[in-house]
């Protein structure tokens, strides 16, 4: 495990993201442990997605993804090449120029990988969320 960022992964993804709930009508679906990854995933059945935010302990590195459907799963095998599957890093890097590294983390850029991660979802997000937007 990579410090005390782990310890308190779920709180912080309630933190951060707590604009889902409140401006979007997101639910948290699940919350847990799985496969050496922590998994939150917030679902809006009106607009049919489903956000997937997952922190592998072993790469210490997020993983959030936006899916259409709102019990969304990933295709076997998983190739990153579904239609109704984007990363984040998608959603934001068709708005402005950000490295992939900035969003991902590592044990001295936790928080802020995690931060940045919210606020541009915030900001570029709005009609995906919404589900009146995909890429």
């Amino acid at each position: 495990m990579h410090g005390i960022a782990t310890l308190n992964y779920f709180k912080d993804v309630r933190k951060k993201f707590k604009f889902l709930v409140e401006q979007y009508h997101y639910k948290i679906r699940k919350i847990r442990l799985e496969n050496m990854t922590y998994i939150a995933i917030y679902t809006n059945r009106a607009v049919n997605r489903q956000i997937k935010m997952g922190y592998d302990i072993h790469d210490n590195a997020f993983y959030f993804y936006v899916m259409k459907g709102e019990r969304g799963k990933y295709p076997e095998p998983y190739t990153g090449k579904d239609d109704n599957i984007i990363m984040f890093y998608d959603v934001i890097k068709k708005h402005i120029n950000v490295p992939f590294e900035a969003i991902i983390t590592d044990d001295k850029q936790y928080f802020k990988a995690l931060e940045l991660n919210a606020e541009l979802l915030r900001k570029y997000g709005d009609g995906i969320l919404r589900g009146t937007d995909w890429i």
